[in-house]
């Protein structure tokens, strides 16, 4: 996989990066709700969807402006343009 940060941002070979998904994968339409509320007319409730750790990767290569990992643990099918958060050295990437 290929990271959008590199040493310019202080991404370092060795650091990791948790994958981090918000809900389960549903859209928002698929989460948001309507109801009539009275006089007010249709009103939207969105649920609130946590997040969820889904991946953990390990970071072989960095260049200035981009870095190479691999994926030591995943949960769910990684795809292009999840967002990742960098740990901690020694966090080992462990859930929220």
């Amino acid at each position: 996989m290929f990271i959008d940060r590199g040493s310019a941002d202080g991404v370092e070979e060795g650091n990791t990066f948790a994958v981090i998904r918000q809900g389960d994968g549903l859209n928002n339409a698929m989460v948001t709700g309507s109801y009539t509320g009275g006089r007010q007319g249709a009103m939207a409730q969105k649920a609130d969807v946590p997040e969820e750790n889904v991946g953990l990767l390990l970071v072989v290569d960095s260049r200035e402006h981009i870095s190479t990992a691999v994926v030591v643990k995943s949960i769910r099918e990684l795809e292009a343009g999840d967002f990742v958060e960098m740990r901690a050295a020694g966090s080992g990437g462990g859930a929220h």
